[in-house]
């Protein structure tokens, strides 16, 4: 049920009940003074039927079972009711105590109420406390006004009454007639105004319908945001004027949405083309690093050959640093045969004296090997340090650099025996040489050979030295070189990382701007929705 339809059965309503309740409030104080009216009349007409009874104030007497005033019998005296009846209309009735002895009142057969007693409250207003009674009483059974007078002889005891009342539908029906009288009245102005308050109702609710109705267009018509209601100075004008007012915020913010819808569909695809470039331009940088990651790994592993190629040329070069130790024990061996020989023995001694003095040099060649030595564990340790960086990608080079460091740990050995030997071998030479000098003139004709023979053997050893630390140089540099190489193939593979993990954002980002654009058609359809 709609608001109107309410209004309407709610302002019906409220007319027939005000109308109604006027009515029966009119009804009940017609009523009400009907009453009275009576009432007045029906004492005003029992003092007079007493004083038709017994003029000028006469006594009221019992003779004989007989009621009398002054002299006269009452009882019968039907004269008397029917002349009050006559001039008063009514009834009228002559009580003997609380029997009618004189009356209008007729039974049903038509016959007089003689004999007939007085009952209801009446006979105890009357009888019993010999006071008037005025008011309803049921005379034979039908409802009456009545008024009751009560008769006292003169020591004021009751012994009779007299009664003047009216039938209550006669003075009833007036008021029966007023009554269908009132509520037709109050029926057709309860339908006037029903009438009244429906085109009052359907005038004022206009602006209403079309507020309703404009809200369904929008709602589900074509949605056209430029339609607005006519504004008025009451509360509905006042609805409209602000229904106009939100409307013209939503046409605005509608507006604000597709110009806002339109640049983000033109960025998202714009976003969308850029994204598919750089992910293109990614994968490309992507597959270029791979290409730099496999070159560095091939040069780490080349420079890792190299170095083991120059850790078994230090090996050699050690070796022949042993056969010329070798070779000077043999010098020895010479010079203590050359003993024999006096014209060597100067030649011998010097050749010794220059043969101590190499193997100074030797240990001094010793030391840097050692040196070469502890920086080649050294660097075995740094590479072993970085192949656990590396994880599982240095683990061959792990195995490389503990090799390294083996070699390192034997050369090390090697030249601290060698380093004994060179110490035995400067004390054997500088006993020989203690020898040589007691020997001197038989070891001179021998000295010019030996003192060539330990030149020769210096210029090996010096050859020797200098092979080994270009040797050692170049297996540093190759070191150094794998170690750069290793270090550039991870930098790379991180490199390659990243740039796969941005080649995977980017094509995450491919997505988002596909959803973007679906979101923006979406939002573009919505707001096409409404007419703008």
């Amino acid at each position: 049920m709609n608001i109107s339809k309410k209004i309407f059965i709610a302002n019906v309503a409220i007319v027939l009940i005000s109308t109604i309740t006027t009515s029966a409030v009119t009804l009940l104080v017609i009523k009400k003074e009907i009453t009275r009216q009576v009432t007045v009349g029906l004492t005003s007409r029992a003092k007079a039927f007493r004083e038709l009874v017994a003029p000028n104030g006469s006594s009221f007497t019992l003779v004989d079972g007989k009621l009398q005033a002054n002299g006269a019998i009452l009882d019968g005296r039907n004269d008397l009711t029917d002349k009050m009846k006559e001039i008063f209309g009514g009834e009228a009735t002559i009580f003997r105590g609380d029997v009618r002895v004189a009356t209008t009142v007729k039974k049903e057969d038509g016959s007089r109420a003689i004999g007939t007693n007085l009952q209801g409250p009446a006979r105890e207003a009357v009888m019993d406390r010999a006071s008037a009674y005025i008011g309803e009483a049921k005379i034979l059974g039908t409802p009456h006004f009545a008024s009751y007078l009560p008769l006292q002889d003169s020591n004021g005891k009751v012994i009779g009454a007299l009664f003047v009342g009216e039938k209550k539908t006669q003075f009833l029906a007036v008021f029966d007639q007023l009554k269908y009288l009132s509520f037709g009245i109050s029926g057709l102005l309860a339908g006037f105004l029903a009438l009244v308050a429906f085109l009052v109702m359907h005038r004022a609710l206009g602006p209403m319908r079309a507020l309703i109705a404009t809200l369904k267009d929008v709602a589900e018509g074509d949605g056209n945001l430029t339609h607005r209601l006519t504004e008025s100075n009451d509360e509905i004008g006042t609805a409209s004027r602000y229904f106009n007012m939100f409307m013209e915020r939503v046409h605005a913010i509608v507006l604000s949405v597709a110009e806002n819808a339109n640049s983000v569909a033109s960025a998202s695809s714009e976003l969308q083309r850029s994204t598919e470039k750089l992910a293109q331009t990614t994968e490309g940088v992507a597959d270029q690093t791979e290409t730099v990651s496999t070159a560095g790994e091939e040069m780490a592993a080349t420079s890792a050959d190299i170095s083991r190629n120059c850790l078994h040329a230090v090996e050699s070069a050690q070796r022949a640093c042993d056969m010329a130790t070798i070779g000077a024990a043999d010098v020895e061996r010479s010079i203590r045969g050359m003993q024999l020989i006096n014209e060597k023995v100067r030649i011998t001694s010097e050749s010794v004296s220059s043969l101590g003095a190499m193997s100074e040099q030797i240990g001094d060649i010793i030391g840097t090997i050692q040196d070469i030595a502890d920086q080649t564990n050294l660097l075995a340790l740094n590479a072993a340090i970085e192949s656990a960086r590396a994880g599982e990608q240095g683990r061959g080079f792990a195995v490389v650099a503990d090799e390294v460091r083996r070699l390192a740990e034997r050369t090390t050995n090697a030249t601290k025996q060698i380093e004994q030997n060179i110490r035995s071998i400067q004390d054997e030479t500088t006993r020989a040489v203690q020898v040589m000098q007691e020997s001197a003139a038989e070891a001179a004709r021998g000295a010019e050979d030996s003192v060539k023979s330990g030149e020769s053997l210096a210029g090996v050893l010096s050859q020797i030295n200098e092979v080994t630390q270009q040797i050692g140089q170049i297996a540093t540099a190759a070191e150094e070189q794998s170690a750069t190489s290793r270090e550039i193939s991870n930098n790379v593979h991180q490199i390659t990382g990243i740039m796969q993990g941005a080649a995977r954002a980017n094509r995450e980002s491919m997505a988002t701007a596909d959803q973007l654009n679906s979101l923006s058609a979406n939002l573009k359809g919505q707001i096409g929705q409404f007419g703008y």
